[in-house]
């Protein structure tokens, strides 16, 4: 479960133990700046999808729901479970909600030829602040830049 350190002490006098299981990054958008060498791999990302004719979609099924839309996102699930060694660590991904979207965001990427390629679910925290994302999920043959790393 992800935590903060204002918590750590309530919780070690509960009796609660701890791991540390890696780091959180949190950018501020209206200051986040691509410039400089650090972001030459990010960059190039967004070249690559770029030239691969990506588009990004903003999906709210709050406001209208799309079956057609959520069966394309199931179809890119149900493909990147078939392909990971293991199942879907539901314990610290929550998985994709459509059934209860609440105040998940939805964003989907199409290909050139309009297929759906890749998509990510973000949660709210902070108060509605900010947004983390929590599923984020790709096609195999889906171009460089998309979302995270390439499926080889």
């Amino acid at each position: 479960m992800g935590i903060t350190g204002a918590f750590l002490d309530t919780y070690a006098a509960l009796g609660y133990n701890f791991v540390k299981c890696g780091e959180e990054a949190r950018i501020n958008l209206l200051s986040y700046n691509l410039a400089g060498g650090k972001m030459a791999k990010m960059r190039a990302n967004i070249n690559h999808a770029n030239k691969a004719g990506l588009t990004t979609h903003e999906y709210k099924p709050t406001e209208k729901t799309d079956k057609g839309i959520e069966a394309e996102m199931k179809a890119i699930s149900e493909e990147w479970l078939r392909g990971k060694k293991s199942r879907e660590l539901v314990f610290t991904v929550g998985g994709m909600g459509l059934s209860e979207p609440m105040d998940r965001r939805y964003f989907y990427a199409r290909d050139a030829k309009e297929t759906m390629v890749a998509f990510n679910v973000f949660l709210p925290f902070g108060g509605m602040k900010g947004y983390y994302a929590d599923v984020t999920r790709r096609l195999a043959k889906a171009p460089g830049g998309v979302t995270g790393k390439k499926q080889l």
